[in-house]
C-alpha cells in the first residue's frame, strides 16, 4: 500500500499546562466520516492603479479534523463533553492503515461535539478538532510516523492475549466463566504501565 487511505488509528491526548499527556487510542471511526479539512488563511491583496497587484500576503491554512463514532454497549467516549462544550485542549494523531507510510499530528486542539441519531447508525459522537498554534510555536499540523503506533498496538495485543490465555489454561481451559474474566483483569493490573497503555491502545484501535 503506497496511499495514506484506509482504516486510520486516531490517537487523543489531554493537553495540560502546555504538556502532552498519553496518547489514548479512540474507537475507530464510522465508514468514511474521519476527515482533515483545510481552510486557506486570509490573504491581503495590494493593489496599484488599474487593478494590477503590487504584492500579496497570504496567511497562514486553519485545519480541523472531523470523525464520527457510534455509540455501542461498552463503548467508551473518547473524550467527555457537556452539550458539546470541552474545555480541556487536546492533541491528536493519526496513524494510516499502512503504517509505513506518514500520517499526521495536531499537536494543539480545541475539541466540539455533537451527538445525533438516526434510524441508520443509532446514536453518532461527531468530533470535530480545530488546530491552535502549539506551545512550541511550530507547525499546527506536522508529519506523523505511525511505525511506532503500530509496534504498541500489536504489543498490546501480544499481552492481552497471553493474560488471556494464562487465566484460561490456569481456569481448566474454561472460557465463559467470570473467574477467567477475574483471572484476565488480574493479569492486566499485573502489567507495568507501558504494557498496559500498549494493551488499551490495541483495544481502542481495533474496536
Amino acid at each position: 500500500m503506497n496511499l495514506s487511505w484506509g482504516k486510520p488509528i486516531v490517537e487523543l491526548a489531554k493537553i495540560t499546562n502546555g504538556v502532552i499527556g498519553e496518547y489514548v487510542a479512540s474507537p475507530t471511526p464510522t465508514q468514511d466520516s474521519a476527515k482533515l479539512t483545510p481552510t486557506a488563511g486570509d490573504k491581503q491583496e495590494a493593489a496599484i492603479e488599474g487593478g494590477e497587484l503590487e504584492d500579496v500576503k497570504q496567511g497562514k491554512n486553519k485545519y480541523v479534523f472531523e470523525m464520527d463514532i457510534r455509540k455501542s454497549k461498552g463503548k467508551v467516549m473518547p473524550i467527555e463533553h457537556a452539550d458539546g462544550v470541552v474545555l480541556q485542549e487536546y492533541a491528536m494523531r493519526l496513524t494510516p492503515e499502512d503504517p509505513s507510510v506518514m500520517g499526521f499530528q495536531i499537536p494543539r486542539c480545541t475539541v466540539h461535539v455533537e451527538e445525533s441519531w438516526n434510524a441508520k447508525d443509532g446514536e453518532v459522537w461527531k468530533y470535530s478538532l480545530d488546530a491552535l498554534i502549539p506551545y512550541d510555536g511550530g507547525k499546527k499540523l506536522r508529519e506523523y510516523d505511525g511505525s511506532q503506533t503500530a509496534k504498541v498496538v500489536l504489543e498490546g495485543k501480544n499481552y492481552l492475549m497471553t493474560a488471556a490465555v494464562t487465566a484460561i489454561n490456569a481456569n481448566g481451559g474454561k472460557l465463559d466463566s467470570t473467574s477467567t474474566a477475574e483471572m484476565i483483569q488480574a493479569a492486566f493490573a499485573a502489567l507495568a504501565a507501558d504494557k498496559q497503555t500498549a494493551v488499551i491502545t490495541a483495544l481502542g484501535a481495533g474496536s
